[in-house]
C-alpha cells in the first residue's frame, strides 16, 4: 500500500482508524489534488461520507443486500457533486461472489417488481423468491 500511496496518490480507509484518523484521510482526499485514489470497504467508506471529490466508485467486496451497495455509491452522489459519477463492479468467476452475484440479480429484479407493487404480499412473495435451499447453496452448503 506504500507504493500506491506514494506514486498515486491513494489514501485508505480502514476499520481500525480513530476518527481523527478517518477525517484526516477524507479531508485529504477532499481537498488535494495529488490525493486521486480512496480505498475502504463497503463498511469503512460507504456509510455517513459525503465524497463529492469522487467521480468513479469501483466495488471490488460486495454485500448480500444491494441497498448497502447502493448507499456506498451514494458516498459520490451527493449535493455539490459536479462530475458524472462512473460505477463498476468486478466479481471473480466461479467464486462465492459470482454467486452472490448471481442472487443479487435476482433480488435486483424482485425489489424493482416489489417497490412498483408494494402490497401486503411483500414478504410472501420475497420468500417465495429466494428460499432456504438458495441460501444455502450461495454458500455451496448443499
Amino acid at each position: 500500500m506504500a507504493e500506491l500511496e506514494t506514486r498515486y496518490g491513494c489514501r485508505k480507509l480502514v476499520g481500525d482508524m480513530t476518527v481523527p484518523e478517518r477525517y484526516q484521510v477524507i479531508t485529504e482526499f477532499s481537498t488535494n489534488e495529488d490525493i486521486k485514489i480512496l480505498v475502504g470497504t463497503l463498511m469503512t467508506a460507504g456509510i455517513g461520507l459525503n465524497l463529492t471529490s469522487a467521480s468513479t466508485v469501483i466495488h471490488f467486496d460486495h454485500w448480500w443486500n444491494p441497498a448497502v451497495m447502493w448507499q456506498a455509491e451514494d458516498r459520490a452522489h451527493r449535493r455539490g457533486q459536479t462530475k458524472p459519477v462512473n460505477v463498476y463492479s468486478f466479481w471473480v468467476k466461479d467464486t462465492i461472489e459470482e454467486r452472490i452475484h448471481a442472487l443479487l440479480k435476482k433480488k435486483d429484479a424482485l425489489i424493482k417488481e416489489l417497490t412498483a407493487n408494494l402490497g401486503s404480499e411483500f414478504e410472501q412473495q420475497l420468500e417465495e423468491n429466494i428460499t432456504l435451499d438458495e441460501w444455502l447453496s450461495v454458500l455451496d452448503i448443499r
